[in-house]
């Protein structure tokens, strides 16, 4: 089976990098990982689920839709609207008050360039050349307020109209055109999962691994409080735990260390099955995927810290139709 291979965090040191590279030919390609964490605590992963010819990509997560097609340039992003056409969402060349007929549903019927050029700080860095679009519907209650695009990153942020008020979604982490996000010194962190939609009736468990490459001058110690060194989850749609690999597992009580000298790789994971916590074959459908190293680090000459290694992505759920 195919797997996606996602370079996730890099940590320890806490410096923030200014992205002004030069970007690659799509201002989003949707090649990379990107994970976006709302002000409620709620996190979406935006990964590529679709391609319909050379331009145009099925995205999930991408400003809160279950999925969308988007077709990229250098210098634009458009969407597919409710009735199927093609419509812009913003346009780096275009200026400020230039107005899209979007059409997204009935609560996001229309978008403006509201600010362009402007430098906008995000959990995962800061961006250049930042261009912010206001949407406008006929709910109240609902739909897109706002979102910004840098031309370098595409969509970094967006601000959603729910019925519990504004809920803003965030860049948390990303890999951009080879570049990690935050760019942090330290621990690299790449994970495997499924890259392709994994049918129920072929097979019946998904394989999730994890590797940690010491990428400083000094051996890192990875300290586990008991046997188990790792865990995976599986989560619904609303993110709620159907499925846990240590679940009905024993493990010895027992304090271990690893030690990962300087350029040293480390690969934990296994396959889980693609059951419920009630042993129940789980539907078909759209799941997070998440795999955890069960320790906390400390590098040879720093105190003792606790430091989340984990990765997440998106399974995609579906079975096989039988022809006769």
């Amino acid at each position: 089976m195919n797997t996606q291979n996602n370079i996730i965090r890099i940590f320890f040191a806490t410096s923030i990098l200014v992205v002004s590279t030069a970007k690659a030919s799509e201002v989003d390609s949707f090649n990379d990982y990107k994970e976006f964490i709302s002000n409620h605590g709620q996190s979406k992963t935006i990964a590529l689920s679709d391609r319909f010819g050379s331009q145009w990509k099925q995205v999930s997560n991408y400003l809160g839709k279950d999925m969308m097609w988007l077709k990229t340039s250098d210098t634009s992003i458009s969407a597919l609207s409710q009735q199927s056409r093609s419509v812009k969402l913003v346009n780096f060349n275009d200026p400020v008050g230039a107005s899209y007929s979007v059409n997204l549903d009935s609560c996001t019927q229309s978008a403006t360039v509201a600010v362009k050029s402007q430098s906008m700080t995000t959990l995962a860095t800061t961006f250049d050349s930042v261009v912010r679009v206001d949407f406008d519907g006929f709910c109240n209650d609902a739909g897109l307020i706002s979102a910004w695009f840098s031309q370098d990153a595409g969509l970094i942020k967006w601000s959603e109209q729910t019925i519990a008020g504004v809920v803003d979604y965030e860049l948390e982490y990303a890999k951009l055109a080879g570049m990690n996000y935050p760019a942090y010194e330290g621990i690299e962190v790449s994970a495997n999962f499924p890259a392709e939609t994994v049918m129920l009736n072929e097979v019946d468990s998904v394989e999730a691994y994890i590797t940690l490459t010491n990428q400083t001058s000094e051996p890192v110690e990875l300290t586990f409080n008991s046997g188990q060194l790792f865990d995976i989850y599986i989560y619904d749609r609303n993110d709620q735990l159907v499925q846990q690999w240590s679940k009905g597992r024993m493990f010895t009580q027992a304090f271990q260390t690893i030690t990962l000298e300087p350029g040293q790789k480390k690969r934990f994971g296994d396959s889980i099955e693609l059951k419920d916590l009630e042993g129940n074959q789980l539907d078909i459908g759209s799941y997070k995927l998440k795999i955890q190293v069960k320790t906390s680090t400390k590098a040879s000459d720093q105190l003792f810290q606790l430091i989340p290694f984990e990765a997440e992505g998106q399974l995609n759920l579906d079975s096989m139709m039988s022809h006769y």
